[in-house]
């Protein structure tokens, strides 16, 4: 009861705070420093910075974010970011330099910036660190599966019953919540974590391990590119398990969390079909170019 008397309490603050920074923006004035101190101190750091420092990895991720031929950041996870940084009424920063999503917790834990928006997984090893918002967008879970290796254990549905008692190959992205979560699910196979996601499906399309577990558009995409990956594999998903993308927030934050969940509530919500169409689009104007 205590917490949840804290939460709305929080929460009251939090439309405080954005009612008194909406009333400041629609009149084109800037927060005053008297104005700033009404604002909860974790967003008045923002606004006194005039900047939202928000962390994505190096590599892209299609759909999510990626940049175009002039440089240019652009997906799901980057307009999200971008109409946070406005309805705080300031500029947004992207940091690139992470390496992989162990880097981007760091990151996190260190304060050095206010957010990470970047298909960022809630799971139990990350939430020991730093803070979650609501999901933005849920998926189910899947493993792509050798065809050949299939048909060599007799396999002819699902196989996930053959990897709980069996010592397969699993292939994983290093860095990500799936390498916590494949662990659980295949305690006697040997779990494979790769450099990228294009490692575990080559791998898995040479036999070289049994499958590849990772979230179900993963697999979309690499379908999309990659027709020929049909005649290799097939892919299983877990209708109970979903992949949970998350704002996160650093450790002690909590007002800034609050903004957050606030907003996302507010906001229209991300679907899968959404992200289907922007693989589609994007592919698709690949294929052209590349024709051209």
């Amino acid at each position: 009861m205590k917490r949840e008397m804290k939460r709305g309490l929080f929460c009251a603050v939090m439309m405080l705070s954005f009612l008194v920074l909406a009333a400041c923006l629609s009149s084109g004035k800037t927060v005053s420093a008297q104005g700033a101190e009404k604002l909860a101190p974790d967003i008045a750091e923002i606004i006194e910075r005039g900047m939202l420092r928000v962390a994505i990895p190096k590599q892209d991720l299609a759909a999510f974010f990626q940049e175009d031929e002039a440089g240019n950041l652009y997906g799901i996870d980057i307009e999200l970011a971008e109409d946070l940084a406005h309805s705080l009424g300031v500029e947004i920063f992207f940091d690139r330099t992470s390496d992989n999503y162990d880097d981007l917790t760091v990151k996190l834990e260190n304060s050095e910036v206010d957010m990470v928006i970047a298909t960022y997984s809630h799971s139990l090893d990350r939430i020991k660190y730093v803070d979650f918002s609501e999901p933005y967008l849920e998926l189910q879970f899947g493993i792509m599966v050798n065809k050949q290796e299939m048909v060599r254990h007799d396999i002819k549905d699902n196989p996930v019953p053959h990897l709980k008692k069996h010592q397969e190959k699993i292939a994983v992205v290093e860095g990500t919540s799936h390498v916590e979560l494949a662990k659980q699910l295949f305690e006697t196979c040997k779990i494979v974590e790769v450099e990228d996601y294009d490692t575990a499906v080559n791998m898995v399309k040479t036999g070289e391990v049994f499958g590849f577990f990772s979230g179900e558009l993963e697999f979309y995409s690499k379908y999309l590119t990659q027709p020929e990956l049909l005649i290799y594999t097939s892919t299983y998903t877990f209708s109970d398990i979903k992949d949970e993308f998350c704002i996160g927030i650093p450790r002690e934050k909590e007002q800034l969390l609050d903004y957050v969940n606030l907003y996302l509530e507010s906001s229209p919500k991300i679907t899968v079909a959404d992200v289907q169409e922007r693989y589609r689009n994007y592919f698709c104007g690949q294929e052209d170019v590349e024709k051209r």
